[in-house]
């Protein structure tokens, strides 16, 4: 008999900077490669996804109305953002099962934020943002990351804690390409941070989020396709619970 195997909700957001007649770009946050929230000065952990370039998201808290809240409020912890919710509108797209790991999986509900919906978002400046995650950083680092820092209560170090180490807009072709080569073989590092960073906590493999192969890849091939147009869209201060959203599909 195998092993029980907990799955749990979560929600993502996909931006989408949507041009006429050019090629979509999406944009993506590279996780730090240690766990800050969970380490210490003498001991260090690693985080899951460690240093891979992925959507913001996260798992659906209890106070979560809806997966749709779960997506806007992990997109304001990550990317430092304030946004109110009839500022953000999104379109539910897809729903994807994680690996499971030490008998815990993820069901990820995909949404999607396009720049022609989201004002936010088409004057969103990745060199901006960089600029904040990099004083966090260093904030962190020379203030809080001490021997007392493992006595600092749990939410507050939530708050505090580096989570992601910088932005990047890619071309969707080559967002699809670096995900599939996180099952490769070797080690193909996404960046010098990811290479060095593996090299610093002992990581020597990649951690690929979903199994992605050419007919099921991390951002499907849809996203580009009129199906996009016909996906259900939300604003965030809709009533809309999650039974509502997965009845759409």
């Amino acid at each position: 008999m195998g092993s029980e195997i907990t799955q749990k909700l979560a929600a993502t957001v996909i931006p989408i900077f949507t041009h006429d007649g050019k090629p979509l770009q999406v944009l993506l946050g590279q996780a730090e490669v240690t766990n800050w929230l969970k380490s210490t000065p003498e001991q260090q952990s690693v985080m899951r996804y460690p240093g891979e370039f992925k959507f913001p998201g996260g798992r659906v808290d209890d106070t979560d109305a809806s997966v749709c809240y779960t997506a806007v409020r992990e997109l304001n912890e990550e990317f430092m953002l304030n946004l109110a919710p009839e500022d953000v509108c999104l379109r539910l797209f897809n729903v994807k099962t994680t690996k499971a790991i030490k008998g815990m999986q993820f069901i990820v509900h995909q949404f999607l934020a396009l720049s022609e919906e989201n004002p936010w978002l088409q004057g969103f400046e990745s060199a901006n943002l960089n600029l904040k995650l990099r004083s966090r950083r260093e904030e962190f680092f020379s203030r809080h990351f001490n021997e007392d820092y493992a006595s600092i209560p749990l939410d507050l170090r939530e708050k505090i804690a580096p989570e992601v180490h910088r932005v990047e807009w890619f071309p969707l072709k080559e967002a699809i390409e670096m995900q599939a080569l996180s099952m490769a073989d070797e080690l193909h590092p996404v960046n010098a941070f990811q290479q060095e960073e593996f090299k610093r906590c002992g990581v020597i493999s990649r951690d690929p989020m979903y199994q992605v192969t050419p007919a099921t890849p991390i951002i499907d091939h849809r996203v580009g396709s009129i199906h996009l147009f016909s996906s259900e869209r939300y604003t965030i201060s809709e009533t809309m619970t999650m039974e509502h959203a997965l009845g759409e599909m």
